[in-house]
């Protein structure tokens, strides 16, 4: 469940990505037409405000990029461990099998403890 949890994560930072860059590109265009339609060069000056928000805005692009790589790690680590986990569980399933099936007629053959200490 909590791989789950992690690849819905993943994939709602990679739609914030793709959304994020979508929205910049789409303020870059509207922020090249002029109030009466005209298109003002990419050499123009912008107001300082659209600048910083631009900016703001791909800053925010990167930390959802950072925190996609870091929940794609987790990922990984919490497959690896499942692994790990999946494979001591069936060696330990095997260990038992070999235990009932091949052991224990032997081992019953054998006193038990209240035998062997006399209280029987």
């Amino acid at each position: 469940m909590a791989g789950e949890n992690n690849s819905y994560a993943i994939e709602c930072n990679k739609w914030s990505i793709y959304w994020g860059s979508f929205l910049v590109k789409k303020k870059k265009v509207k922020s090249l037409k002029h109030e009466n339609n005209v298109l003002i060069p990419f050499s123009a000056f912008f107001p300082l405000s659209l600048v910083n928000e631009v900016y703001e805005i791909d800053d925010t692009i990167q930390g959802l990029q950072q925190r996609l790589r870091d929940a794609e790690d987790v990922l990984q680590a919490l497959l690896h461990t499942k692994a790990n986990l999946e494979h001591e569980l069936a060696v330990k399933a095997n260990s038992l099998f070999i235990d009932q099936e091949k052991c224990m007629g032997m081992r019953k053959t054998f006193p038990n403890t209240l035998r062997l200490v006399g209280y029987t």
